[in-house]
């Protein structure tokens, strides 16, 4: 709401009110939309509102545990998967990244994921959305080794991620990493 303070000629105050909006923000929209399969593990996850989202209300999950006003999740939310978010300059429509500030990590590859958006989501009013909404998800597709194209991982192999990254440097002193992936049978 706000509130407006004019100085008549008279030297007299008097304050009017004006853009009072009463509306509840609602989802209209999530990306990749429901129903959606195939979908890549290392897609992000976009909602868009209906109105501009104060950001400060916008957390999500730093850990496993369901804590944010924006959750992902592939086991109906039980836990969380961490997730950094970001939004655009209209803070219309909010990103969610797997991983954390310093480490990006993939979805889960074959696996149905789903997003919660709480009713601790507010507009610039301080209104809340009406209610919890939950997507009813997407599935995503089988995880690509990045040292063998093409080539899909069996769901039945277990891969192990080593956490140490691999730097290649090339002939013009430019660089590139990669993680370095051990299948377990």
């Amino acid at each position: 709401k706000f509130r407006f303070l004019f100085e008549h000629e008279d030297g007299e105050e008097s304050t009017d009110n004006a853009g009072s909006d009463t509306s509840a923000p609602t989802v209209e929209a999530v990306s990749p939309e429901d129903g959606t399969a195939d979908v890549s593990v290392s897609s992000t996850i976009s909602v868009t509102f209906s109105k501009s989202i104060e950001p400060v209300y916008a957390t999500t999950s730093s850990n496993e545990v369901c804590s944010g006003t924006m959750q992902i999740s592939a086991d109906s939310f039980n836990s969380c998967i961490p997730a950094v978010l970001t939004y655009d300059t209209s803070r219309r429509t909010f990103t969610l990244t797997a991983g954390s500030s310093s480490v990006t990590r993939e979805l889960a590859s074959l696996t149905k994921h789903q997003l919660k958006v709480t009713t601790g989501i507010k507009d610039y009013f301080g209104k809340a959305l009406a209610e919890d909404y939950t997507s009813s998800g997407f599935t995503t597709d089988s995880a690509v080794l990045p040292d063998a194209p093409g080539r899909t991982l069996d769901p039945q192999v277990l891969v192990q991620v080593l956490d140490t990254p691999l730097f290649f440097i090339k002939e013009d002193f430019s660089y590139t990493t990669t993680t370095m992936y051990r299948c377990i049978e």
